[in-house]
């Protein structure tokens, strides 16, 4: 029997009722499949343009997972979530450990980079700062030089500073010892002279004064607890030949490194670097395995 018109076309509008739903669910199937965006871990959307209280969570979750991986150690996974999540975009809760993940793995210039998104380009540290993070000795030097040859250009304890932040670049260190041993005549309250002793402490030890360091650094200490001052007691201890010292020392501040993630990022990139020197010498011990009775 053939099917007359009308029913051809009521079996036509039946059909086009059927596909139309399959070929928007396929349309939306490929746009979500290929149109690009940033994807939080779990499925969390970030978008760096709104601050909300949604977007704060959002942070606040990813930072936790951050956390977490860094505290196993496994840096990789703690650049590929913030770098998947937000990119170079990432907010100032989330790119301390993107920049500290990338300069562990090697990625010295990219960690830099990430770092001196915090930094106050005012300082003449900064620039220092990022120069010594990417390891690129000639290009510290050019700018740390200068910053001696005038007396009277900016802070310093901060000139001095901005000088030892890596090891053997200077052929003289005596200038850097005078300029923050001027800071410390000039300096009067203790939060202040425990700073500036730290600095003349480093100071010294790149000087190859040894005993004079150690005697300043611990004299920073006693006015304020810093572990700036840690790691370059131990590095002290080490080049006067106590190595038991060194070793207790160098212990304490890898154990301040794992347990202080959370809170210290002011200062991190700085704890980071010393942290690099001083395993050139004295090495993180393994963790010791629990004995099973």
């Amino acid at each position: 029997m053939k099917a007359t018109p009308e029913t051809r076309q009521r079996m036509l509008l039946a059909v086009t009722g059927l596909l139309t739903p399959l070929a928007f669910w396929i349309a939306f199937g490929l746009y979500d499949r290929f149109t690009p965006r940033r994807r939080m871990p779990e499925g969390l959307f970030f978008d760096p343009a709104r601050v909300s209280p949604e977007e704060r969570m959002r942070t606040q979750i990813l930072r936790a997972q951050l956390l977490e991986a860094a505290r196993q150690g496994d840096w990789r996974r703690v650049s590929r979530a913030a770098d998947d999540t937000c990119g170079v975009d990432c907010p100032s809760p989330i790119f301390p450990l993107q920049a500290e993940a990338h300069w562990r793995l090697g990625e010295r210039k990219k960690g830099a980079d990430l770092w001196a998104k915090g930094l106050a380009w005012e300082n003449p540290v900064a620039q220092a700062q990022v120069e010594a993070l990417k390891g690129d000795k000639a290009a510290y030097t050019a700018h740390v030089a200068p910053l001696l040859s005038n007396p009277e250009r900016g802070i310093k304890n901060d000139i001095a500073w901005a000088c030892v932040l890596l090891p053997d670049v200077l052929p003289d260190y005596t200038l850097v010892v005078a300029r923050a041993q001027t800071a410390l005549q000039e300096t009067e309250l203790p939060e202040g002279k425990a700073n500036v002793l730290n600095t003349l402490g480093v100071a010294l030890y790149r000087a190859g004064r040894y005993s004079d360091a150690l005697a300043r650094l611990q004299e920073s200490e006693s006015l304020q607890h810093e572990m700036m001052n840690g790691v370059f007691i131990a590095l002290c201890y080490h080049k006067l030949g106590d190595r038991t010292r060194a070793r207790r020392e160098a212990d304490s501040y890898y154990q301040f490194l794992r347990n202080s993630l959370p809170d210290n990022s002011r200062n991190r990139l700085e704890y980071v670097l010393f942290e690099k020197e001083l395993s050139a010498v004295l090495p993180a011990m393994p963790p010791k395995k629990a004995i099973t009775p």
